[in-house]
């Protein structure tokens, strides 16, 4: 059973009906938490438990608040809803979430010729919810495996601010470094302290998605080695720009305003939606 500092998580978000796994082995496994596949209230479910041992007090109550964060931001039809939390035997209690068909990056790679614009677009939207809520939420971990497509195709948006909170490297014996910073923002990197993601550290974030949605490729997809990439970020060194046929340039000046080094200087998400509304309405083919 889990300690006392997961009571007040466990009033909240346990889930009453049982919840039963599928499969012995992840479909998924990621640098601090698996996936697997399971049946809860009739319904195709995945497991997504932690690689955490155990949390402080203060880490529960903010990790409580996340989810309540996210819970109550899935009323937006391109944010994944959360159904609660199950007990994980004995460790850090797993969330339970409808089972997607894949994240962005896969559906982009087996459907080539989908549209693109589609997928940026309902991903702005998700953002500018988020951000211009009363209380502006910040995702603080965009990237592509956080990005699902559901099974009538519509994108989902996942993992709504409780990386941050949740997990860090001192709380398990079982984890890698991150995957994917590669999507992370020079401040993200090279953060020092307890700073807290800004709505700037998700547009940076959502630049590269969208850079890699549209090139097929992981940011900084020429450097094979992701220390490499990290050290090109931290000095403020853009990705090259993809072929005029793959991106276009009003597309790419776009992204590069994502990209600024100061985060005071990008966008916000309430610019950059009509901003990709109308680049594809100009992509789109003329009668």
């Amino acid at each position: 059973m889990p300690g006392n500092c997961f009571k007040h998580i466990y009033e909240t978000y346990l889930l009453s009906e049982p919840v039963t796994d599928l499969d012995q082995y992840p479909f998924l496994d990621a640098p601090h938490s698996d996936l697997y596949e399971g049946q809860w209230n009739n319904q195709h479910i995945a497991l997504k438990r932690w690689r955490v041992s155990k949390a402080s007090e203060e880490q529960t109550k903010k990790t409580l608040q996340k989810l309540n964060d996210w819970r109550l931001a899935s009323c937006h039809p391109n944010i994944l809803p959360f159904f609660g939390l199950c007990e994980s035997n004995g460790r850090v209690p797993a969330l339970i979430l409808p089972k997607m068909r894949c994240h962005i990056a896969q559906y982009v790679s087996r459907n080539p010729f989908v549209d693109k614009y589609i997928l940026v677009y309902q991903l702005s939207e998700a953002l500018l919810f988020l951000h211009n809520r009363h209380r502006p939420i910040v995702h603080g971990s965009i990237k592509d495996t956080n990005i699902l497509i559901s099974w009538d195709y519509k994108l989902r948006l996942s993992d709504i601010g409780v990386y941050a909170t949740l997990w860090n490297p001192e709380m398990s014996q079982d984890w890698r470094p991150s995957d994917r910073p590669r999507f992370q923002s020079p401040e993200q990197l090279m953060r020092t302290g307890d700073e807290l993601p800004q709505p700037s550290t998700d547009v940076w974030s959502f630049g590269m998605v969208v850079l890699q949605v549209f090139s097929g490729s992981l940011p900084y997809g020429h450097l094979q080695n992701s220390n490499t990439a990290i050290l090109q970020i931290a000095q403020g060194i853009l990705p090259p720009k993809p072929d005029e046929s793959v991106m276009s340039s009003e597309l790419w000046q776009l992204l590069s305003c994502c990209w600024k080094f100061d985060p005071h200087l990008r966008p916000s998400m309430s610019s950059i939606l009509p901003c990709i509304r109308l680049l594809r309405e100009h992509q789109r083919p003329r009668d």
